[in-house]
C-alpha cells in the first residue's frame, strides 16, 4: 500500500466514522482540532470565537520566530469578525458551518486593502 492510498483510505474510514476521530471536543484539545470540531464547539459555546482567535494568536506568537510562517497578520481584524461571530452565535444567526473558526490564508490571495506577494 502506498503512501498516498494509507491516507486516502485512512481519509474515508475517519468520514464514514468507523475510526474513532482523535480529538474529542474539549478545550485542552483545541490546539490540534480540526476546522470541524472547533466549529461544533463554538456552535455549543464550549469556546468562544474570540477565545479560539486569541489562543491561535498566542501560537503564532509562540512558534512563528523559528518558524517564519507568517509575514503578515490582520489581528484586529481576525478579533474584531470574532467577536462578531460570537454576538451572531449570541443573537441565534447561523452565518454558516465554519462561523467563528480562524483561518490563515497566504498571502499569494488577494485579500481587498491588504498587501500580497503578487505586487
Amino acid at each position: 500500500m502506498t503512501r498516498r492510498e494509507l491516507l486516502t483510505s485512512a481519509s474515508a474510514l475517519l468520514a464514514a466514522g468507523i475510526i474513532p476521530r482523535a480529538f474529542s471536543a474539549s478545550t485542552k484539545d483545541l490546539n490540534f482540532a480540526s476546522a470541524l470540531d472547533a466549529a461544533a464547539m463554538i456552535k455549543a459555546k464550549q469556546v468562544s470565537s474570540v477565545e479560539l482567535t486569541r489562543r491561535m494568536l498566542a501560537r503564532i506568537d509562540r512558534y512563528n520566530p523559528k518558524l517564519n510562517a507568517f509575514t503578515y497578520q490582520m489581528r484586529d481584524q481576525a478579533l474584531a469578525q470574532a467577536r462578531a461571530a460570537d454576538a451572531a452565535l449570541s443573537r441565534g444567526d447561523h452565518l454558516g458551518p465554519f462561523n467563528g473558526v480562524p483561518i490563515c490564508v497566504k498571502e499569494s490571495f488577494g485579500v481587498e486593502g491588504e498587501p500580497d506577494t503578487w505586487g
